[in-house]
């Protein structure tokens, strides 16, 4: 039987750009001891983590998959990414109409777990995307991600957090004034972040490059610098990646 090639509609809902609501509090073991899986292809990482029915990802993901290695089978890659490489970057940021289901969220969860044996199904993805990563050049500067609510009071100032998923943040602060995203009214959080471990992909997002979307790796650990309340229900808070 032909391999159905039709793509659905593929939304941009921005869901990853708020994922830190799903972050935890406990404290995780290191993630070093379990990047060593056998090397596969994105379409056999992506069919393993199919096989655990349970994660529900998106059936129409191996579709993305073609879809993502077609975009990025054009031309040379600037920092000499595989086409594979650069395709599970792609395909990361290609979110499903039901966050649930999206590759993205199904990855971050399965980071923010104690049990680091749940990471199996996707450690061959995982490989994936972060040796490709690991290719771009590291970003050492500011970027912004954002809430809806004012959940400012979470953090205090001197203490430390980790993020232990991907972190989608963006080097521009209008794009978190656009409505698909923060807005410019009502009760919301904009974390202020001095990175020194960033990598922008931009040039690999499916979504728009206008999003200059930066990725911070798990296991990102923060000081809590400072927060403070600005105009029309905006709450800010500072952090400084240690």
């Amino acid at each position: 039987m032909t391999e159905e090639r039709t793509v659905p509609s593929i939304s941009t809902p921005h869901f990853r750009f708020f994922d830190l609501m799903h972050e935890t509090d406990d404290k995780l073991p290191l993630l070093n001891d379990y990047q060593q899986p056998i090397q596969r292809s994105l379409k056999e990482a992506i069919a393993y983590i199919q096989q655990h029915k349970t994660l529900h990802i998106d059936h129409h993901i191996q579709n993305k998959v073609s879809l993502a290695r077609k975009k990025c089978s054009e031309g040379d890659d600037i920092n000499n990414l595989t086409v594979d490489e650069s395709a599970a970057i792609q395909l990361y940021t290609m979110e499903s109409e039901t966050e649930r289901e999206s590759l993205f969220y199904i990855l971050n969860c399965l980071l923010r777990l104690t049990d680091r044996n749940e990471l199996e199904p996707v450690l061959p993805y995982f490989k994936l995307l972060t040796g490709a990563l690991e290719k771009l050049p590291t970003l050492n500067g500011v970027v912004y991600r954002g809430v809806n609510g004012n959940i400012s009071s979470n953090f205090v100032k001197g203490k430390k957090l980790t993020w232990w998923g991907f972190s989608s943040c963006t080097q521009s602060l209008e794009v978190l004034q656009k409505e698909e995203f923060l807005g410019n009214s009502g009760q919301r959080t904009l974390f202020y972040i001095e990175c020194i471990n960033g990598k922008s992909i931009e040039n690999y997002s499916y979504s728009s490059s206008d999003e200059k979307e930066v990725l911070l790796p798990p296991g990102t650990e923060f000081l809590i610098t400072g927060k403070k309340r600005a105009n029309r229900g905006l709450a800010i808070v500072h952090l400084k990646e240690i």
